[in-house]
């Protein structure tokens, strides 16, 4: 995987929201990845809620 880190245009305001883009490549492909930083969240609770979420997927629910 190559990135280029000349395009990181990290701390990109857009709506008083941080916003980061890179561009990378993988196998070949030519991506453009843009993070979007909406806050702070509670970890514990952001894992629960994908670990529930995961088992109700994989569970057919």
């Amino acid at each position: 995987m190559k990135t280029d880190k000349k395009t990181d245009n990290t701390n990109t305001q857009i709506e008083n929201h941080p916003t980061s883009q890179r561009r990378c490549e993988i196998n070949g492909k030519r991506f453009l990845i843009t993070r979007h930083f909406e806050g702070d969240k509670d970890l514990s609770t952001l894992m629960t809620e994908i670990a529930i979420s995961r088992a109700n997927r994989e569970m057919g629910l």
